[in-house]
C-alpha cells in the first residue's frame, strides 16, 4: 500500500483518532516541543506515533505488514490508524481530512506496532498486528 503526504511540519503522524480525541479541542501545536509535556504523555500513552521528516516536502510513503526499524507500540481503539501529516493532528476543533495526502487503514487490532525507515523523500511504515 503507498500513498503520498505533504507536510509544511517536517512531520508525518500516524495515530487512531479515537485515541487522540480528547485532543480536538487543544491548542493547534500541542503536539509540538513547545508543548513538550502533552506530547510526551500522548507517546508515553502509545496515542502518537511522530515520524521526522528532517524538511517539510512531498514524501512517498510505503506502508507495509511488518517492521521496517525498531517497533513501538501505538494504542488502536476503534480499529482505525490515520498516517498524515503533522498539520492533521486532532486540534482546534479539526480531524483529519487527508487534505494533504495520507491514508486511513482498518486493522485488526487495538494495539499494533509500528516501524519507520527514512530515505530522502521516501519513507517506509512498518504496521504489524499484535
Amino acid at each position: 500500500m503507498q500513498t503520498r503526504i505533504i507536510t509544511d511540519a517536517a512531520t508525518i503522524a500516524i495515530f487512531d483518532l479515537d485515541a487522540l480525541r480528547h485532543r480536538i479541542d487543544s491548542d493547534g501545536d500541542w503536539w509540538t516541543s513547545s508543548a513538550f509535556q502533552e506530547l510526551r504523555m500522548e507517546l508515553d500513552l502509545q496515542n502518537l506515533y511522530l515520524i521526522d521528516t528532517g524538511c517539510d516536502g512531498l514524501f512517498d510513503v510505503v506502508i507495509e505488514n511488518n517492521d521496517v526499524g525498531v517497533s513501538r507500540k501505538l494504542n488502536v481503539p476503534s480499529g482505525s490508524v490515520f498516517i498524515v501529516c503533522g498539520e492533521e493532528i486532532p486540534a482546534e476543533g479539526l480531524t483529519p481530512e487527508l487534505i494533504l495526502g495520507g491514508i486511513r487503514l482498518s486493522v485488526n487490532a487495538t494495539t499494533i506496532f509500528v516501524s519507520h525507515q527514512i530515505d530522502g523523500n521516501a519513507i517506509r511504515v512498518g504496521i504489524r498486528e499484535t
